[in-house]
C-alpha cells in the first residue's frame, strides 16, 4: 500500500525505518510546515491576548456597574464597558477559530499510516 499526504511538500522527517512495525494512525513522515507552524503560534498568542483583554474588560464592567449603582454614574460608561467585553469575547472566538483552522491545515502535512503493517520503503 502506498500512502501520501493531502498536500505536496518537502519531507523533513521519516519517523520509521524500513521493516519496522507500524500501527494504524502512527505518524510515519512529516512535511515541511514551518510557515504554518509560525502562523499557528502567533494565532495561539492572539488567543492569550484576547483572554487578557477579557479579564480586563470584565474588571472594567464590574467597576462601571458599581459606579452606576453607587453614584448614579452614566449608563453610557457601563454600556461601553459591556461593549468592550463583548468585543474582547468576539476577538477570542475569532482567534481560537484561526488556531483551529491552522491546526487542520498543519495536519495535512503529517503522513500517518491508515492500517497496521510493516514499512517497506
Amino acid at each position: 500500500m502506498t500512502i501520501s499526504a493531502e498536500v505536496s511538500g518537502t519531507v523533513v522527517g521519516l519517523l520509521f525505518d524500513e521493516k519496522e512495525q507500524v500501527e494504524r494512525g502512527d505518524l510515519v513522515a512529516q512535511l515541511r510546515a514551518d510557515d504554518l507552524l509560525a502562523e499557528a503560534a502567533a494565532a495561539d498568542d492572539r488567543v492569550g491576548e484576547a483572554d487578557a483583554e477579557i479579564r480586563l474588560a470584565e474588571t472594567a464592567l464590574v467597576r462601571a456597574e458599581h459606579l452606576y449603582a453607587e453614584t448614579g454614574d452614566t449608563a453610557a460608561r457601563r454600556d461601553r464597558a459591556q461593549r468592550d467585553l463583548d468585543v474582547a469575547r468576539a476577538r477570542r472566538v475569532t482567534a481560537a477559530a484561526e488556531v483551529d483552522r491552522l491546526e487542520a491545515r498543519i495536519e495535512k502535512y503529517r503522513i500517518a499510516t491508515p492500517i497496521d503493517g510493516v514499512v517497506l520503503r
